[in-house]
């Protein structure tokens, strides 16, 4: 039986933060800091999933990352939302 895209579900939840942490290959933990005017807890926690990302934020993740506002709000969507599928809690 074939699963179209659309219909798939995971059993588990990736944050956002994953994509910032591949990126990062590309840019510095403290350079990404002092652009999103954070300390390095605060990117430790957007990785990580503890922080939430909003519009702000997106935004200035487009400025560091080349990718769109709106991707980062979707992938941020999509990520709350599995966790309410899945009934799990935003990692503390």
């Amino acid at each position: 039986m074939s699963v179209r895209p659309s219909e798939y579900q995971p059993d588990y939840a990736v944050p956002p933060g994953r994509t910032i942490k591949e990126l990062l290959g590309v840019k510095h933990r403290q350079e990404l800091a002092d652009l999103l005017c954070m300390d390095l807890s605060g990117v430790d926690d957007l990785i990580s999933g503890k922080m939430p990302i909003d519009e702000s934020t997106a935004k200035f993740l487009e400025q560091a990352f080349g990718l769109p506002a709106n991707n980062w709000l979707r992938m941020e969507a999509n990520y709350t939302a599995t966790l309410k599928r899945l009934g799990q809690e935003r990692p503390k």
